[in-house]
């Protein structure tokens, strides 16, 4: 039955195994025939594998591997090459022979060894033209040898069985024994035929991929089909009936062949040119031989019968074509050969050959011969042949092979760009022109080459042409750029976002975010969505990570780290990379992915303080000692420091911030900051008086270095630094009664008073610390400051009124009379309880009646 198509096989597989495993018993024989009568061959595979598998009997084993072989092999002979089934075939095929080794299944073996050899015989001919790498040449050299050698058992198998059955033939009395028997000898014979041509052909191929003459064997091999059983072939004995087979008269050629490749170039033409001589020749095999000739005359330098057969051929074929292949073929080894430049008619072949690949539009192949051989013959004018010099100059310039300059090639491209014929070739044509950009963006003309690209981009109907157009425009639009001093515009940034938002997921959209990402020019989300689908396999997914971490790093900067979702994403991400990284990556590279690691592992809710503190162990341990320690390790520090604020470990991160300070003064400053603040904090949880004197001794110094020189004013931000430093002073004073402590609250109160912005509680600190200190005029200030402050008529207006009264009268006892008189006036119940009664007594008034609940 014809093979199923390649997508419903899974389910016919599936329902094979269930039916098969259903099925299989005591009637086997009887299901294989059914299944073969009706050509159920996939469920008849199943039912034989798994019979060959459970079976225990060594003639029952060989019974069914015999059939399986059948099967397989007619399997592989219905399905197309290009079938992807039918490498599932070859897959089972060859696990049956290497698992049932003492069965013959001759026509299978011989059949995977063909398959073999013409996955393989490719590289020959890419030999021949000088395109085989050196890796699929040992590829390919192994295959044939073990195609050789697989040939060679199998032929030698098949010789016994065929002289075993030439024995039966004398003893074999029955007609229908007769005639299996000759039906079984007609098999080896065809297997022994096939066989010995592969061989040949697999010795032949052997010698042309290790570069030397073939081996007498495999001219025997053909031998056997050439009427030479066991010897060398003579062209003279050509046995003329046998060559209406095809495969015998493709033994000629191999034959010729053979003697091309051992250099024998004129035997190699007589047996060609014997083989032509016969007119009952298979249809494909003349035009087979007149091309091989050609390649052969080619090869002894017979220029002028070369060129003969070539317009021969070309007129034969009726297409007006050499193949591809012998073009290539006729022109390296004409240009190759010696006696090359004392030929006009080894010219004009080359040129015949040229003008060929060119009418074929092969411009790969045209490129390559300018490349290889710098002086060509001339071939015209036209567009193809100039794009092929000047692209095979580019060639040359790139790899330093050449002399030419950019200016030289840009030259050339405009010359084939201006072609009469040019807009014949609209894809080349496009390519051409975009050459000319790139070529214009390394001889510094950016401007002229975005004008290409723009020509490509208004006219092009080719995707491929537009994609690179954008792709060479960006890189003309950074250049003119950086001509002009400049690190971006907005041309350049439109031109970038489009690229990315046309072409997402690509390579170069990916090296453009690498690239452009952390300059702003492209929107960081977009940047983040790009980086995040770089796949593993990438071999840019760490750039990619590292710089999608730094990317998401900005923005939590930038928002205050309000987002905690995006916070653990980075923090994820950061300890992938750092899993990831290699020695290969620079130490500083490394460290930078940790500082941001231990930032958010102290950043996130709770901090992460055990992780943060692991990662600065092993930053300290890859850099070190030397000028990269000098350079990162204040850095470390600090980190450190604020791993232990955040575990409220404050006398170790004074610590940290003596051993900062010894080596880095600027950053231990900043760093003080940050241990200040947390002080505070804890602080204003819970005073006592360790954390009063820590606030003292770190805000001291800070106090000092950020205070602007008197007369200047400081603001708010800054008085509450002052206030809360002189607390805790006044606080240490209280407690153990420490003047010098009493003295530096009373010192940083004034400053506030004088030059800042005190708060009410500040103020009312000051009046308190000033008096303790018997400083009764900043004590008065400070009152008369809250006076200033408190609405007329609110409670703590009259307590304020009546501090500061009982201050000035102390310090000035008539200012204080007056002022009291003017109070009275204005306030004749001198206000309400009991700051009435404090301020009557305070001057010996009498306590005035109060009305509607104390107020006049």
């Amino acid at each position: 039955m014809c093979p199923a198509n390649p997508k419903s096989k899974p389910i016919i597989l599936a329902l094979g195994l269930f039916c098969a495993s259903a099925i299989a018993g005591p009637g086997d024989a009887e299901v294989e025939r059914f299944l073969r009568d009706h050509r159920m061959d996939q469920l008849l595979e199943i039912q034989l594998e798994n019979r060959l598998r459970e079976a225990d009997d060594e003639a029952e084993r060989d019974e069914i591997a015999s059939a399986l072989s059948e099967l397989y092999l007619n399997q592989l002979r219905a399905l197309d090459r290009e079938d992807p089934y039918r490498e599932i075939v070859l897959i089972r095929a060859r696990s049956l022979v290497e698992r049932t080794p003492s069965v013959p299944m001759h026509e299978l073996r011989l059949e995977l060894l063909v398959d073999q050899y013409i996955t393989h015989e490719n590289a020959i001919e890419l030999a021949h033209l000088r395109l085989l790498d050196d890796q699929a040449r040992v590829v390919a050299l192994d295959a044939m040898r073990e195609t050789q050698r697989g040939l060679s058992r199998l032929l030698a198998g098949a010789s016994q069985d065929l002289d075993r059955l030439n024995r039966r033939r004398t003893t074999t009395r029955s007609l229908e024994a007769q005639t299996r028997l000759e039906n079984e000898l007609d098999a080896l014979r065809r297997l022994n035929s096939f066989g010995n041509y592969y061989l040949g052909w697999s010795g032949y191929g052997v010698a042309v991929l290790e570069g030397r003459h073939v081996e007498n064997a495999t001219y025997e091999a053909f031998g056997w089909l050439l009427g030479a059983e066991g010897s060398i072939p003579k062209s003279e004995d050509l046995p003329q009936a046998a060559l209406e087979f095809e495969h015998v008269a493709r033994a000629v050629i191999g034959v010729a062949m053979c003697e091309m490749q051992s250099e024998e170039l004129m035997l190699s033409r007589v047996w060609l040119e014997s083989l032509l001589d016969f007119e009952s020749l298979p249809a494909s095999v003349p035009s087979d031989a007149r091309r091989r000739l050609l390649r052969v005359r080619t090869m002894n330098a017979d220029w002028s019968p070369a060129l003969e057969l070539a317009f021969e051929i070309i007129s034969d074929l009726g297409d007006g074509h050499l193949t591809i292949a012998d073009s290539r073929f006729v022109a390296i080894t004409t240009l190759e050969s010696r006696r090359f430049d004392s030929s006009e008619h080894a010219s004009r072949l080359v040129t015949l050959c040229i003008e060929q690949l060119v009418a074929q539009r092969e411009i790969g192949h045209v490129v390559d011969l300018y490349t290889r051989f710098q002086n060509l013959p001339q071939i015209g004018s036209g567009f193809i042949p100039a794009y092929a010099v000047a692209l095979a100059e580019l060639e040359r310039l790139e790899s330093g092979e050449g002399t030419p300059s950019y200016a030289d090639v840009i030259v050339r491209f405009h010359t084939a760009i201006k072609a009469p014929d040019a807009d014949n070739y609209p894809e080349h044509r496009d390519d051409c022109r975009l050459k000319l950009a790139y070529a214009l963006v390394r001889a510094d003309k950016p401007k002229d080459a975005i004008e290409q690209c723009q020509r490509v981009l208004d006219t092009s109907l080719d995707a491929k042409s537009l994609e690179e157009a954008r792709w060479v425009r960006i890189a003309a639009l950074d250049q003119t750029n950086a001509l002009s001093g400049k690190r971006s515009s907005s041309e350049l940034e439109d031109a970038i976002r489009s690229y990315i938002e046309r072409y997402p997921g690509t390579q170069r959209a990916r090296t453009l975010v690498l690239r452009y990402a952390m300059q702003g020019v492209l929107d960081p989300t977009l940047a983040i969505e790009t980086l995040s689908a770089v796949p593993d396999s990438d071999p840019n997914a760490q750039a990619a990570r590292r710089l999608r971490a730094q990317l998401q790093y900005e923005i939590l900067r930038k928002s205050g780290f309000s987002d905690p979702e995006m916070l653990r994403d980075t923090r994820e991400l950061i300890a992938r990379i750092i899993n990831a990284e290699s020695d290969d990556e620079s130490i500083a590279t490394r460290v930078a992915s940790m500082q941001i690691g231990i930032d958010l592992a102290i950043r996130d809710t709770p901090s992460d303080t055990r992780t943060a503190l692991r990662l600065i162990e092993d930053a300290r341990s890859l850099i070190g000692t030397g000028p990269l320690n000098d350079q990162l390790e204040p850095e470390l520090l600090t980190q450190l420091i604020r791993v232990k604020l955040a575990g409220q470990r404050i006398a170790e991160a004074l610590a940290h911030l003596d051993e900062l300070r010894s080596i880095d003064a600027g950053r231990a400053d900043d760093a003080r900051v940050l241990v200040l603040n947390s002080v505070i904090d804890a602080w204003e949880s819970e005073p006592d008086i360790t954390i009063a004197a820590h606030l003292v001794s770190i805000g001291a110094p800070v106090i000092a270095r950020v205070t602007p020189p008197e007369p200047e004013r400081f603001g708010v931000q800054h008085s509450a630094l002052i206030e809360v430093v002189a607390h805790a002073a006044s606080f240490i004073a209280e407690e153990t009664d420490d003047q010098d402590m009493l003295a530096l609250a009373l010192r940083l109160s004034k400053q506030v008073l004088a030059y800042g912005q005190g708060s009410e509680p500040g103020l009312r600190r000051t009046a308190s610390i000033a008096f303790r200190a018997n400083d009764a005029q900043t004590a008065l200030d400070a009152w008369l400051r809250l006076l200033a402050a408190y609405p007329q008529g609110d409670d703590r207006w009259y307590e304020a009124r009546y501090e500061s009264l009982a201050i000035m009268k102390q310090l000035d006892a008539p200012r204080a009379y007056d002022t009291f008189k003017q109070f009275r006036t204005l306030n004749p119940t001198l206000g309400p309880a009991p700051w009435c009664t404090k301020i009557a007594e305070l001057f010996d008034e009498p306590i005035p009646t109060q009305v509607n609940g104390g107020m006049p």
